[in-house]
């Protein structure tokens, strides 16, 4: 179901032949499909599972205290963060930078891995995140661990 339906509803563009066995090759088996079935059913929703919801609730109320420079990479329509989602995260947030990535739902990655590499290197860069020796490597188009 997640790898036939939820993947390719969740995308703007279409997987290729070859995109698309990637995605199925770690997965042969239906025991080999057990995490990813058992996946969505531990995302909180309406507070169950209990231990999940308390441990992101948890995390969204941290994000809202925090100065710690946050980037965060948004797009319409979205699936799970919609526009009234956005704007809470954009007025709360209080070192936030926003950059949006024009349409997009869930799998952004998958729609545009370009402009989410090169807005995480520009916010990088631009809060001066990283060390100097690893700010010297980006510069030269190296990315360090």
């Amino acid at each position: 179901m997640f790898l036939n339906k939820v993947l390719p509803d969740s995308m703007i563009r279409k997987l290729t032949k070859e995109e698309t066995a990637a995605y199925h090759a770690p997965f042969p088996t239906s025991k080999d499909r057990k995490p990813i079935a058992r996946w969505p059913q531990e995302v909180p929703i309406d507070g169950f599972p209990a231990n999940n919801h308390a441990t992101v609730s948890a995390y969204a109320l941290w994000l809202t205290q925090t100065q710690m420079p946050t980037l965060f990479l948004k797009c319409s329509p979205g699936m799970i963060i919609n526009d009234a989602i956005s704007k809470y995260i954009e007025t709360n947030l209080k070192n936030l930078t926003t950059v949006d990535l024009g349409e997009g739902r869930h799998f952004v990655q998958e729609d545009k891995p370009d402009e989410i590499g090169e807005a995480i290197v520009a916010w990088i860069r631009d809060k001066q995140i990283l060390s100097s020796a690893a700010a010297r490597s980006a510069r030269r188009g190296v990315m360090c661990a």
